[in-house]
């Protein structure tokens, strides 16, 4: 069953039904800017968690919800190091027995202790101590691990630097579904600060064959839904995004206050009602300043600052 706190914006794609984890996966995602989901599966022994919400105060609305079920906390599997996917964690471990771990692959745990954005460090400054991100003893997976938790076999993938710096997909062996983190956000903008969007298109390209089983994703941010369609739709947005902003540089290399303007307006023309998967008012046109980057750092060198991609 599919619970949680809000609907989404739009009308995403209803999940397929006959998946065997669907009735046991409940959803957290409180509404407006900024929402993300966490998951979390309810087993006879207790409840998996995958990622955990920006505010410890989200964080345990979740654990309310788990305790109500008179469930303990067996593990916290975490997909990413962006600050809204483990500000909770904390909280979460600390209510959790001593055998409970929060768990990542190593690229997150290198994310997390570098903090390359400096996005943990600014939630930090914003949140105070409603933010948590410092996990001690992490139980660290490999890359392409298989693993138990909660009677449910799981095997990890890391997928490399794309919307952020490394992302991990957990995939439920036994089930048709995948739990993608940030690879895809349903109905909502996305975050596009790494300046790595070409490389998220491909690794969304890449995915139907990896997996060919999945039927239904899990995403970071909006609803769960078919994979065709939630993999065709996030191509659809970071391509055309690209495109917009690409045109308005092929000049002079520059975006002018009018173009991005421009930017913004069609692209909430083309997506209206989605909601900002960041508490930022103007997230369009920040993230079409960062692919303005991106761009300039692939086409035109020593202009951008990313000329090495």
């Amino acid at each position: 069953m599919l619970v949680g706190l809000t609907a989404c914006a739009g009308a995403p794609p209803a999940p397929p039904p006959g998946d065997a984890l669907e009735d046991t996966v409940h959803r957290v995602s409180l509404p407006g800017p900024g929402s993300v989901n966490s998951y979390w599966i309810e087993t006879p022994s207790g409840a998996v968690i995958i990622d955990a919400q920006r505010r410890r105060t989200a964080a345990r609305t979740m654990l309310r919800e788990i305790e109500d079920r008179d469930l303990e906390i067996l593990a916290i599997l975490l997909t990413h190091a962006h600050p809204d996917h483990v500000g909770g964690a904390d909280a979460l471990i600390t209510a959790a027995p001593p055998q409970a771990r929060v768990m990542a692959t190593g690229g997150t745990l290198e994310a997390l202790a570098d903090d390359p954005g400096g996005y943990l460090a600014l939630a930090r400054q914003l949140l105070g101590d409603d933010f948590g991100g410092r996990l001690p003893g992490v139980r660290r997976l490999g890359s392409q691990e298989g693993f138990e938790v909660g009677g449910i076999e799981f095997q990890t993938r890391e997928i490399g630097p794309g919307e952020a710096p490394n992302m991990t997909l957990y995939y439920p062996t036994e089930s048709n579904a995948l739990f993608c983190g940030d690879l895809v956000a349903n109905g909502m903008t996305p975050f596009l600060f790494e300046g790595r969007t070409a490389e998220w298109i491909e690794q969304l390209k890449r995915l139907r064959s990896r997996y060919p089983r999945v039927r239904l994703l899990y995403p970071g941010h909006g609803a769960p839904g078919p994979v065709d369609a939630l993999v065709e739709t996030q191509i659809e947005y970071l391509e055309r995004f690209r495109e917009r902003v690409q045109t308005t540089l092929e000049d002079d290399g520059r975006m002018s206050p009018s173009e991005r303007a421009g930017v913004i307006a069609a692209t909430q023309g083309d997506y209206p009602g989605y909601l900002r998967v960041a508490e930022l008012d103007d997230l369009i046109g920040l993230n079409a300043d960062e692919v303005s980057a991106e761009i300039l750092g692939r086409f035109w060198p020593g202009l951008g600052r990313r000329a090495d991609i």
